[in-house]
């Protein structure tokens, strides 16, 4: 018998890191935990589901991301998600998390320190060409 530790667990059921296709089937503003610590009332995040895609474009399995925007130090992850999705970053955009659901993008995924699946950034659709080492969008 083995007796495995909760980051083997969660590595086993990782996927793998990679760049991967995406729709957002859900984008719900939240109030974080620490926020919700801190006495503050109104939501400070989205957090989207994701729908993640393999490379023959078969829809492999869900990923949660957690989006702050009311604070600086993380604002280039939200501007990223916007861009991804083909949408401005903007107070308009902001206001409106439902114009995120259906909209298709690409990220990046990683492996966390816990072993559990992780949004490492997102790919701006401009960006999507130059993946390949191709300069032209088609």
């Amino acid at each position: 018998m083995t007796v495995f530790s909760e980051q083997e667990m969660n590595e086993a059921n990782a996927k793998p890191a990679g760049v991967y296709d995406f729709t957002v089937t859900e984008a719900k503003r939240k109030l974080s935990k620490k926020a919700e610590e801190a006495g503050e009332m109104e939501p400070n995040m989205f957090q989207v589901t994701l729908r993640l895609f393999n490379p023959d474009g078969e829809a492999t399995f869900q990923q949660k991301d957690w989006l702050l925007f009311n604070d600086p130090r993380f604002a280039s992850k939200v501007k990223g998600f916007c861009e991804a999705i083909g949408l401005p970053y903007s107070d308009e955009t902001l206001a409106n998390e439902v114009a995120f659901e259906g909209r298709d993008g690409r990220l990046e995924l990683g492996i966390g320190k816990d072993g559990y699946n992780t949004v490492k950034k997102y790919i701006p659709k401009a960006d999507k060409a130059d993946l390949n080492g191709d300069s032209l969008p088609f």
